[in-house]
């Protein structure tokens, strides 16, 4: 397993998650303030919208994180895995929000990654320092 591969993947789905999720911080807020948008009508008016604004601008943070190539690759993995671990538990935990807002498909599939994610790193984790090649 290349650790350093792992890295830009899981780097990769949260800044594709981030990128749509800042993108996704304003429609949300949209959504929060006008009722408009693919969460309008669950989040209209509720302040409770926090937490999809907080969890879009946190994926694209960690995602930045997990680039860095200055960080010990075992702090990444460590922090990669605790915040998979979080959103996956959070995803579960929550599992209505995806179901009142029609979002099943979406609500898999990330789930799904969060998951692998957790696996992958915890993995590479557990390698302890190998040499590999740059890529």
């Amino acid at each position: 397993m290349n650790r350093r591969l792992v890295l830009r993947f899981d780097a990769a789905f949260l800044g594709l998650t981030g990128l749509t999720g800042l993108a996704g911080v304003a429609v949300d807020l949209l959504g929060y303030a006008f009722g408009v948008g693919p969460l309008g009508t669950f989040l209209a008016g509720d302040p409770k919208a926090i937490w999809a604004t907080e969890a879009h601008g946190l994926a694209a943070l960690l995602a930045l994180v997990f680039l860095r190539e200055d960080l010990a690759q075992p702090f990444r993995h460590g922090l990669a895995a605790a915040a998979h671990g979080l959103l996956l538990a959070c995803n579960l935990i929550f599992w209505p929000v995806f179901a009142l807002s029609g979002l099943h498909l979406m609500g898999i599939v990330t789930t799904a990654l969060h998951a692998a994610f957790v696996v992958l790193n915890l993995a590479a984790l557990r390698m302890g320092r190998t040499t590999e090649s740059p890529t």
